[in-house]
């Protein structure tokens, strides 16, 4: 019930992300032959601008994925899971500090 996907969101981030690195190269192939097709110039035009607008605005081209684990023991498969404001306040701030974290690693890369 209280399953982890990550490695279903993994896969279907890298699922769009092929899809958009296709629609690129089909719009690419495109506007490398629009004078042999008859397409509008300024509807293409349209178009591509429409496709970068989500693209950017979206976030939908993923570059990189993490995968941030919980620290300490996990609860056996059988027993409830605990939901109190304490450990889920608890397990928000673990969250914020390993994500500063690995930030601080990839920006410090750079």
């Amino acid at each position: 019930m209280f399953s982890d996907k990550t490695e279903h969101n993994v896969t279907m981030s890298k699922v769009i992300t092929r899809y958009l690195d296709y629609i690129e190269e089909l719009y690419q192939i495109l506007e490398d032959n629009i004078d042999r097709i008859s397409i509008d110039n300024q509807q293409l035009k349209k178009v591509r601008r429409k496709f970068k607008l989500y693209k950017q605005e979206r976030g939908a081209e993923i570059k990189d994925i993490f995968y941030i684990a919980r620290d300490g023991l996990f609860p056996h498969m059988y027993e409830n899971a605990d939901f109190s404001p304490k450990v889920i306040k608890n397990s928000i701030k673990e969250g914020e500090m390993k994500t500063n974290e690995v930030l601080k690693g990839r920006l410090g890369g750079q």
